[in-house]
């Protein structure tokens, strides 16, 4: 999953410039917290998108983004829920079952395999 976030207005807070944002990950389902992203230790004060791999479909996670400068962390932003999700797999494609001039069915075959029971 792809996030980004808006960063803190230059000059509005005492400390100087942002140093980097940390994005912090907790799942829902466990309570497992992590750091997803630390600009601060990458030495990337401007960048406020990443990626967040190894995510468990269908399970809720929640960020927080917290910018720090000179004086350390400033306020952490309020969570951010989201469900993981997966790419369909195996879809084949529509067909036609019954058309007219204003309206059309379309069905689903089956998924496709490749050879297994």
């Amino acid at each position: 999953m792809t996030l980004s976030w808006t960063g803190v207005t230059a000059g509005t807070t005492p400390g100087g410039d942002i140093l980097g944002y940390v994005l912090t990950v907790r799942d829902c389902m466990n309570g497992t917290t992590w750091t997803a992203f630390n600009g601060v230790e990458m030495g990337t004060p401007t960048q406020r998108k990443t990626s967040v791999s190894g995510l468990v479909p269908s399970r809720e996670y929640k960020v927080t983004v917290t910018a720090y400068n000179l004086n350390g962390a400033g306020d952490t932003s309020a969570e951010f829920s989201f469900y993981a999700c997966g790419l369909p797999r195996d879809l084949a494609a529509p067909y036609r079952v019954t058309s007219n001039l204003l309206t059309m069915t379309v069905g689903w075959l089956p998924p496709l395999h490749d050879g297994g029971c």
